[in-house]
């Protein structure tokens, strides 16, 4: 495939000097108004494009004469001989096709339901002999701030159809304007979908097409007119799904009655999708136009018009609309497929090259011109403002409730040395350092190479703890280093210190016991596509620490406990780590994550006063049930972590089942819970949750709402000595008014005693920058 794209794209470079312009316009014969998305194709050649809002088309082609093939449904095509180079832009009036039939009578059956069975057999029998195609296109997407243009970005790309696996778009040129260091993140351009598949996936959510090979008994058919091109009966066709809960469109279809191909389809999402908050809501309705390629059935022009509204309880924005239009050419059926775009979910990338691709645009048949209100639109662009300009927030809670509106654009690789980041917080809160304050800044001494010095203050006991790092970033990572302060009781992922700081100091219960703890370290790991392998050396010296904080809490009181002993002495170890998958489990419909990690240690190697063998892991499953075409589907989640050792870990290495953190809840850890996280050398757990999203409000007729409903549990049993069960269940309410928190409800199964908590996730990156 790349072999044979690449030949295309010389064969259109060495003649791009010899080709010829040809613009011109298309109008209603009869009344002189413009006809938007006429087709324009040259006879013979894979070569066309489509005239823009005001009716006009730009089209280069390799050389003269040619014949340009002017349709537009509703009137009799012409075909335009160009022999030579058009001294004026071509005027083309189309006439329109009158049909003269009786008045449409529907009795019984609607007349579109045997219609629509001929066209989905018409289409099962040309599927059997073409099942991939290719086409060149070209893209203008325009973000409007409610009615002033805030940007316009152009791509040329290559899109690549597989049946059953749908479209994939790689974009080989780019050019916006203004030229932004940001880009917008509520609307981006999308990779053309072909509406004639028989499912599209629209901002992330799947849609069954009426042209599915079930459409029959998931929509409601009937028709509603006819019309003609060149003679031939155009049935019109409007559509709808037959339920409410169904994640289909709402919209129309032209069939040709001799063939029973379909020649446009418009359509619109038959709901107001939320989306994943911050989206209040959204609206889009798309425009397809297709035309006979190769035996196939391709499109060949793309538009879609919507809006987005975005924001949370008190925060407010104005609405985001959007326009894009895509013209197809070059269509080429039965190619092969490069199969690397297939192994992933992804509809759009960019090519490695794109920033050198915009000469493409020098030449593009593709390219629609732009109508006259784009233009002005253009004209009045004010490339000073950036785009939180554009969208203020405005309410009660805007200063301290607001979201994002853009993110940075991916740039080139830099070259040289990135700047240094000096501010970067080091806090927290315990009842053994009282208030730890400093800074660990991130000072870069190559471009994989950096250095993480870190000092600060901890004010209980009168001392200055560090750190300091080197690391190198890359396929193969390594860090180098040491350290000294205060070490926290048990192994495996810890919730944040600042946050389970700021629980103790309110007065809630501290989360954590701690040690004292010097350190020094080798580390070096290798990821290899969803794989990582990891190696640990290090040497530790461990000694207890006492309470030396005795603040009673600001929020309430509560006289913290002492700090308990640890086994004191040096332990030299190693440490592997195995991870299988990406922890985010961002797949749609099932994903998985491992992680597995065994440390070893032997009595009196390298000074070490500690022998043993001990492991941990966490698997983790997500996959989707309810609601699986949307973007944000119901889902079930289940995390089982298991650990265990030999005699002789000591108790500073054993592993933990965690719980609340006072108000606070972590996402793998008993909600039901606030005592003290449970230390022990041998444990099992099973964490699942469900969450139903709007399925059970879409369920019951409502629609989708804000409501995010979530019922979890968690069964689990520790031997510390003395074994330990715990079992609870609860329900939750996820990202009320489009918050990015949960509300939890959880008690245990031995007894109803019910314990409020939050999640808020992202909270401690927010305030310092940091995860």
């Amino acid at each position: 495939m790349a072999r044979w794209a690449l030949l295309l794209l010389l064969f259109w470079a060495r003649s791009a000097d010899a080709q010829v312009l040809i613009r011109g316009s298309v109008v209603e014969g009869d009344s002189g108004l413009p006809l938007a998305a006429a087709t324009v194709q040259v006879e013979g050649q894979p070569i066309g494009t489509v005239t823009n809002r005001d009716g006009t088309f730009s089209l280069p082609v390799p050389g003269l004469p040619v014949s340009l093939l002017v349709r537009h449904i509703g009137f009799r095509s012409q075909r335009i001989p160009v022999d030579a180079p058009p001294s004026a832009p071509l005027r083309v009036a189309l006439q329109p096709d009158a049909l003269l039939m009786g008045e449409l009578v529907v009795s019984g059956e609607d007349p579109a339901i045997p219609i629509m069975r001929q066209v989905l057999a018409a289409k099962a029998a040309w599927r059997d002999t073409v099942s991939t195609s290719y086409a060149e296109t070209y893209s203008r997407f325009l973000l409007f701030r409610e009615f002033d243009l805030v940007e316009m970005e152009e791509t040329i790309g290559a899109s690549f159809w597989r049946a059953g696996r749908g479209v994939r778009e790689v974009i080989r040129a780019r050019r916006t304007r203004p030229e932004r260091s940001e880009r917008f993140l509520y609307a981006r351009p999308q990779a053309v979908p072909n509406l004639y598949d028989d499912e599209a996936e629209v901002d992330g959510t799947r849609y069954r097409t009426p042209l599915h090979p079930a459409a029959l008994d998931v929509y409601t058919f009937r028709l509603t007119a006819r019309r003609s091109l060149d003679g031939r009966i155009i049935h019109d066709i409007a559509f709808s799904p037959s339920g409410i809960s169904l994640a289909g469109f709402i919209g129309t279809i032209a069939v040709e009655d001799s063939t029973f191909d379909v020649l446009a389809i418009t359509a619109r999402p038959a709901t107001g999708r939320l989306g994943p908050p911050p989206v209040l809501e959204r609206f889009q309705r798309m425009e397809q136009r297709f035309a006979r390629r190769g035996g196939a059935m391709l499109p060949v022009y793309f538009s879609a018009d919507g809006w987005v509204s975005f924001g949370r309880a008190g925060v407010q924005y104005p609405r985001a609309r959007y326009q894009q239009v895509s013209g197809l050419t070059f269509h080429a059926t039965e190619v092969p497929l490069p199969d690397s775009l297939f192994r992933s979910e992804r509809r759009l990338r960019d090519d490695p090259a794109v920033a050198a691709g915009e000469w493409l645009f020098d030449w593009n048949p593709g390219m629609i011109p732009l109508s006259r209100e784009e233009q002005e639109a253009l004209a009045g662009l004010r490339p000073e403002r950036r785009m939180a300009a554009y969208f203020r927030p405005e309410g009660l809670l805007a200063q301290y409730a607001a979201i994002p509106v853009s993110e940075a654009r991916e740039e080139p690789v830099e070259v040289g040395v990135p700047d240094p980041e000096w501010f970067k917080p080091w806090v927290w809160y315990n009842r053994v350092d009282g208030w730890h304050a400093g800074l660990r800044p991130l000072v870069p001494v190559t471009r994989q190479w950096a250095i993480r010095p870190g000092i600060a203050y901890a004010e209980a006991p009168d001392r200055v703890r560090w750190t300091a790092v080197a690391e190198r970033s890359g396929n193969v990572t390594t860090r180098i280093g040491a350290e000294r302060f205060s070490g926290i009781v048990g192994t495996g992922r810890h919730p944040d210190r600042f946050l389970t700081g700021l629980a103790a100091y309110a007065g809630w219960d501290d989360y954590f016991d701690y040690y004292d703890r010097a350190r020094r370290f080798g580390e070096v790991g290798m990821r290899a596509g969803v794989a990582g392998l990891g190696l640990t050396l290090s040497h530790e010296t461990h000694r207890s620490v006492r309470k030396a904080d005795f603040y009673e809490g600001w929020l309430k009181k509560n006289i913290q406990r002492p700090n308990p002993a640890i086994d004191p002495g040096d332990l030299a170890s190693a440490e592997l780590r195995l991870t299988l998958g990406e922890p985010e489990m961002t797949r749609p419909s099932l994903d998985a994550y491992l992680e597995a990690r065994t440390e070893v240690a032997a009595r009196d190697v390298l000074g070490s006063d500690f022998g043993f063998a001990r492991w941990q892991g966490t698997v983790s499953i997500r996959v989707a049930t309810l609601m699986r075409r949307r973007a944000v589907p119901a889902h079930l989640r289940m995390d089982v972590v298991a650990g265990g050792g030999s005699s002789g870990v000591p108790i500073q290495r054993r592993g933990v089942l965690d719980v609340a953190t006072g108000p606070v809840a972590g996402d793998i850890a008993f909600r039901s819970r606030q005592d003290a996280r449970l230390v022990a050398s041998r444990w099992f757990a099973l964490f699942w949750e469900h969450d139903f999203g709007s399925a059970i409000s879409e369920r019951l007729g409502f629609g989708e709402t804000r409501l995010g409903i979530v019922v979890f549990g968690a069964h689990g049993t520790a031997w510390h000595g003395e074994t330990t069960r715990r079992d609870e269940i609860g329900l939750a309410w996820s990202k009320p008014l489009n918050l990015p928190f949960r509300i939890n409800l959880a008690t245990p199964l031995s007894e109803f005693a019910p314990l409020v908590t939050v999640e808020y996730h992202g909270l401690a990156e927010r305030l310092l920058g940091r995860r």
